[in-house]
């Protein structure tokens, strides 16, 4: 059985980086969505639509599905440039500031797809770092869609926005226990080398990640 981990945080704080790093020491490593699939920046369009909202998570969902089955290919472990985490936090963010519902349908297709075994959930590696340094690394790089919706406040590039993802990726941390770890960015060292070891240690773990606590952690109906 394949042990999966999926590496998660906010924008521009090292993941890519970290993966890159991952896949240089011989570990089999899967890329993020909007690497693999070009119309991914079409397709994350923000609505407050419900229909068009689900049809975006639906979407999303069917690609994780592609990548989940990929990841079970690779032994023993293979490593995601983030993953079902992700949306679950931008899910929450969304709700949270905006009053729409998709966390609550979102969950119900996570729980069929775990029950009929066709999906199941990584241990996290969360780089934890403040919306600050997060938004302020995302306007530096080179990434002209990204920095042109942060300065026009677009919704889902806003403060309040990532500060909300961010809560929800510590919700989800305080679910997960040991199997997550927690970096602090850009205080931590050596990253490369905690998160080896960590992986190391975490060997004979296999990926049973407690759904129905994320979903009372986050206060999801």
């Amino acid at each position: 059985m394949t042990l999966m981990f999926s590496v998660e945080g906010l924008g521009a704080t090292g993941k890519s980086t970290l993966i890159r790093d991952l896949s240089n020491y011989g570990l089999h490593v899967i890329s993020e969505i909007s690497e693999e699939f070009p119309e991914t920046n079409e397709i994350q369009v923000f609505s407050s639509s419900p229909i068009m909202s689900r049809e975006v998570n639906q979407w999303f969902l069917d690609k994780e599905l592609k990548r989940f089955n990929l990841a079970k290919e690779f032994f023993p472990i293979a490593i995601f440039d983030r993953g079902l985490y992700s949306q679950i936090a931008y899910n929450f963010a969304k709700d949270s500031l905006y009053n729409t519902a998709e966390l609550e349908s979102l969950f119900f297709k996570l729980d069929k797809l775990e029950n009929q075994k066709m999906i199941s959930f990584p241990l996290m590696i969360y780089l934890a770092a403040p919306v600050e340094y997060s938004m302020d690394r995302m306007k530096e790089r080179n990434k002209n869609t990204e920095r042109k919706r942060i300065a026009d406040r677009s919704p889902g590039y806003t403060y309040e926005f990532f500060e909300l993802i961010r809560v929800a990726y510590d919700k989800i941390s305080e679910v997960l226990g040991e199997k997550h770890l927690k970096l602090e960015i850009p205080k931590e060292n050596n990253i490369i080398k905690k998160v080896n070891e960590w992986i190391s240690d975490r060997s004979k773990l296999i990926n049973i990640v407690n759904l129905e606590e994320i979903r009372r952690n986050l206060n999801v109906r």
